[in-house]
């Protein structure tokens, strides 16, 4: 998942590149780029909301874990050994979650899906913004020349 942001901005370099030569079809692009970079941030948004999900299931589990209120065939399950403890202080329970390793491993890659869409936000206002700076080339290009807009 770490490359994921590397090849999205390496995709965005290339596909913000203006060249005097190809202005128009630069200008005409613009849909296109709008389209590819919303369906990115739409696909990475529907993960988002999934990740949230898993980790919202998640902790509700680890806290009916460590209330031992889950069966054997749920821990089984679930992958993990059956709560031998004493059940804990409602006060502790955030601390247990706080440590929790595969939670942990989980809210990183919400807040990494999180990073992701706000790149993708952030192209998507530079891509909305781009026909101002083409037609500010072009009006400088006239002003260079000598002609008027």
């Amino acid at each position: 998942m770490s490359n994921v942001i590397d090849n999205i901005v390496e995709e965005w370099e290339k596909d913000s590149k203006l060249s005097e030569t190809t202005i128009k079809e630069d200008s005409l692009r613009t849909p296109q780029l709008h389209a590819k970079y919303l369906k990115l941030l739409a696909t990475w948004k529907r993960k988002l909301t999934d990740r949230k999900i898993a980790l919202s299931e998640l902790k509700r589990n680890k806290i009916r874990w460590y209330n031992g209120e889950l069966s054997q065939q749920e821990c089984t399950t679930l992958g993990w050994d059956q709560w031998l403890y004493n059940k804990p202080i409602r006060s502790a329970i955030p601390d247990m979650l706080a440590g929790e390793k595969d939670i942990n491993d989980l809210q990183s890659k919400v807040e990494y899906i999180e990073t992701i869409i706000y790149i993708l936000e952030n192209i998507i206002k530079m891509i909305n913004q781009r026909d101002f700076t083409i037609s500010n080339f072009i009006k400088y290009k006239m002003f260079e020349s000598g002609e008027r807009a």
